[in-house]
C-alpha cells in the first residue's frame, strides 16, 4: 500500500492497479508489473540477505577460513570459492521456502494491485462459493510447492555430496 501511495498517487509515476498484455504494449506491461514485482520481491530480498549474512558470518568465523587466510588467500577468494560453497545448501533451502511463501503472497498482491491471476481466481472462487475452482487452484499451488521442494532437494544433493549419503 505504501508503494501505491508513493509511486502511483503522490508521484504519479506508475499505475496503481491492473495489468496489461505484454504483446499489446511491452512498455505498459512493464510499468504495470513494476509495483507488484517490487512488493513481492522486497520481502524475499530482505529474507535472503539476512539469512545469507548470518550463514556467511558463521562460516567465515570458522577455523578453516582462518587457515585459508593464513595461507595467503584473499578475502574475496575465500568468500566466493569457499564461503558461498559452504552456505549453498542453506541458501537453496531458504530460497525454496521463500518461493513457497511468495506463491501464497500472490493472493494478497493480486488483490491489492487488482491483477487477474491465480490469487484473484481463488479469492473470487471462495467468495462465490465455487469450491471446484478453489480446489483446482489450491491443487495447482500444491503441485508447484512440491516441484520447488523436489528441485531444491536435488540441487542441495548436487551442491553437497554428503546429503546423498
Amino acid at each position: 500500500m505504501i508503494l501505491v501511495a508513493e509511486f502511483s498517487l503522490k508521484l504519479n509515476w506508475l499505475p496503481a492497479t491492473g495489468a496489461k498484455s505484454f504483446s499489446a504494449s511491452p512498455v505498459d506491461a512493464i510499468r504495470h508489473a513494476l509495483l507488484p514485482g517490487i512488493a513481492i520481491a522486497a520481502y524475499g530480498m530482505a529474507e535472503v540477505a539476512r539469512q545469507l549474512r548470518g550463514a556467511l558470518l558463521e562460516v567465515l568465523s570458522s577455523q578453516y577460513v582462518r587457515t585459508l587466510h593464513a595461507k595467503g588467500l584473499s578475502m574475496s577468494r575465500i568468500l566466493w570459492q569457499h564461503g558461498l560453497k559452504n552456505v549453498g545448501v542453506n541458501l537453496l533451502t531458504i530460497i525454496s521456502l521463500l518461493v513457497n511463501r511468495m506463491l501464497a503472497a500472490t493472493v494478497v498482491i493480486e488483490a491489492v494491485f487488482a491483477i487477474p491471476g491465480l490469487g484473484s481466481l481463488i479469492v473470487r472462487g471462495a467468495i462465490q462459493r465455487d469450491f471446484p475452482i478453489v480446489q483446482g487452484v489450491v491443487f495447482t499451488m500444491v503441485v508447484v510447492v512440491i516441484a520447488v521442494n523436489l528441485i531444491a532437494d536435488l540441487l542441495c544433493a548436487a551442491v553437497d555430496p554428503r546429503i546423498e549419503q
